[in-house]
């Protein structure tokens, strides 16, 4: 029987729970950047996804390849594809702007990332209060927010305690119905696959969790291994085998080439990194003037090692919250993710402020890679990083600091639940405060000066509304250019050719097709089929550039080639090009444009941003 009001409670507590989601949501999406109408999170992957997010809306909704470039082969999307699937569909049904159906892209994610935080922390044992102050504490981290320029991969950590809660819920399973177990199956499947599709480091980081889940649930109940074994490990094989074969098969082949352990001991993660803010990234310690100048003259492999991976209060609340929490059963299988987590992000060495030498930095010599000779002592995952299928083609070492994270986030969110059973909510919320307020970002910071790349100088580290309205300024101006002077369903070539981030977007912009692609992947994949004349145009210099434009034209390999002006990888970053790169390209090719233009047979258009040759 219903009591009276208990009706009326029910709705009151659904909307209380609705409105503390749409809040979080709100927070979450405002430090991640991704406010749309307003801002968005990064520029230059934001160019990259949205290529191919525009080339699946003009091909239709049964696509997950783009035509537009790396002809003549369709291009896979070597990460990332499940966001720019979703951003492909906003694209064709709305009038949103790339930068708006990205932002509205990310800020689903992010939902489904809060959720999945959420349900992670109740399955643990927190009430819904304390998981929601739990998924705060996650989602604000570094770890998150500032790796969202990089695109998909910030996603793909969002969502480690989506996939952890995937996979406590196979590895503890105790209903043997076949309804039951299909359903785990096939959703432990496709959690799998978004995950290996979305990113492939936290493809490994979630298997690995999961074989920690799975000996844990055999190690605290030894009645459990015939169920753990017959049931959680084949449902668990199954989706991960699907998963890989899936996305190999859609890249078209399975080896990776394998990196030297200099890759890898340089985007280790440096001690001090951990427990010392770095100066210019947060507002909290700037303020109190505690951050650490770090740059790339200074410390090997780049920026991404030193504005993610602070975790101090998390680490410092993480390990007091297994101290209380010890007994329960999850504890030591978290304890164990964040040991695996914290030791593989150190690479094969140990780093403690481990700067490069004198000698390099007087001689200019900043190369990301570092040797063992420059680092403390080994740590004995030399061997893992070198021949273990899957560790092996994790080289930004680094990043397997979010599985080290996620590990000590869960023993803080027990923290946060024991301290809410005991009724000290509190307190619980004044450590989860202290924690978000300390990592909170810092907007509009300039970079530090590159001298690896000296238009990197010009990039901001935390600007979304600039980044936004920097887009919004390549519609109008770029964008608008080119698809003034390519006709629809053309075949353009760009030169000078690289890592053409911008050519792939005017491409799938304009409904054109290019043998240019961004990324380096789809740049390998697209080389292997370019026909003689192209791969010729390609490695031409200016001094012979128009020759193998004409041949390239007369053989009807292109119905247009563009001279590039502006950088088509660096100016996707930041945007507009400066007058004197853009003259200083102009100036290049002039010669080039000379012959072409006295040749009746073709017709050069010149714009401000490059110039077309095509057949009259």
């Amino acid at each position: 029987m219903t009591t009276p009001g208990s009706g009326v409670r029910t709705r009151r507590s659904i909307g209380v729970n609705a409105l503390c989601l749409i809040v979080l949501l709100a927070a979450i999406a405002a430090i991640y950047g991704s406010i749309p109408f307003y801002s968005a999170p990064v520029m230059g992957q934001l160019v990259w996804v949205s290529s191919f997010a525009q080339s699946f809306a003009n091909d239709g909704w049964f696509t997950i390849f783009s035509h537009n470039f790396g002809y003549p082969k369709a291009a896979p999307m070597a990460f990332g594809l499940p966001g720019a699937l979703v951003e492909g569909a906003l694209l064709r049904v709305t009038a949103l702007s790339t930068a708006d159906a990205y932002s509205f892209m990310t800020v689903g994610y992010l939902a489904l990332a809060g959720w999945g935080a959420i349900r992670c922390a109740q399955r643990i044992g927190l009430s819904y209060r304390a998981a929601v102050l739990a998924a705060a504490v996650w989602l604000t981290t570094p770890m998150v927010w500032a790796h969202s320029v990089y695109s998909m991969l910030s996603i793909g950590i969002a969502l480690l305690p989506f996939y952890l809660n995937q996979a406590l819920r196979v590895c503890g399973i105790d209903n043997t119905r076949v309804s039951t177990l299909a359903g785990n199956a096939l959703s432990f499947a496709i959690t799998a696959m978004l995950s290996v599709f979305l990113d492939g480091y936290t493809f490994v980081m979630f298997a690995l969790a999961t074989c920690i889940f799975l000996g844990a649930e055999v190690l605290t109940d030894r009645a459990r291994l015939r169920l753990v074994g017959a049931v959680s490990l084949p449902i668990c094989i199954f989706g991960f085998a699907a998963a890989y074969l899936l996305y190999v098969t859609f890249l078209g082949f399975s080896v990776f080439t394998p990196d030297s352990l200099d890759i890898f001991r340089g985007w280790g993660v440096d001690v001090t990194m951990l427990i010392f803010p770095t100066q210019g990234l947060f507002w909290f310690w700037d303020l109190l003037g505690m951050g650490q100048t770090r740059n790339d003259q200074l410390y090997y492999g780049d920026a991404s090692v030193w504005t993610t991976t602070f975790s101090l209060f998390v680490g410092f609340f993480g390990c007091l919250g297994f101290f209380v929490a010890r007994r329960q059963k999850f504890a030591v299988a978290f304890l164990a993710i964040a040991i695996v987590g914290t030791y593989l992000s150190l690479g094969p060495s140990w780093k403690v402020n481990s700067l490069r030498p004198n000698t390099d930095i007087v001689a200019e010599h900043f190369s990301p890679l570092m040797a063992a000779a420059n680092a403390v002592m080994p740590t004995g995952s030399g061997f893992i990083s070198e021949h273990v299928p899957g560790f092996r083609n994790m080289r930004a070492s680094y990043r397997w600091m979010a599985l080290g994270l996620v590990g000590l986030w869960a023993l803080f969110a027990m923290l946060v639940g024991e301290l809410d059973r005991r009724g000290r909510i509190k307190i619980a919320l004044a450590l989860v405060l202290l924690t978000v307020i300390c990592d909170l970002p810092k907007y509009g910071v300039t970079a530090p000066a590159s001298v690896v790349n000296p238009i990197v100088e010009r990039l901001k580290l935390r600007a979304p509304h600039h980044w936004r309205e920097s887009l919004r300024n390549i519609d109008a101006t770029l964008v608008t250019s080119f698809k003034r002077q390519i006709r629809p369903g053309s075949l353009v070539a760009f030169v000078p050719q690289g890592n053409d981030f911008l050519a792939g977007y005017l491409a799938a912009e304009a409904n054109a097709k290019t043998y240019n692609a961004g990324g380096d992947k789809n740049v390998e994949i697209a080389r292997s089929a370019w026909p003689a004349n192209i791969q010729a145009l390609f490695a031409s210099d200016p001094g012979h550039l128009d020759e193998a434009i004409k041949q390239t034209l007369e053989a009807h390999d292109a119905d247009y080639v563009v001279i590039s002006f502006i950088d088509l990888l660096w100016d996707a970053h930041e945007w507009p090009p400066t007058e004197a790169s853009m003259n200083a390209a102009k100036t290049r090719f002039a010669g080039a444009l000379d012959q072409l233009q006295a040749d009746p047979a073709l017709l050069v258009t010149h714009d401000q941003y490059f110039a077309t040759v095509a057949l009259r």
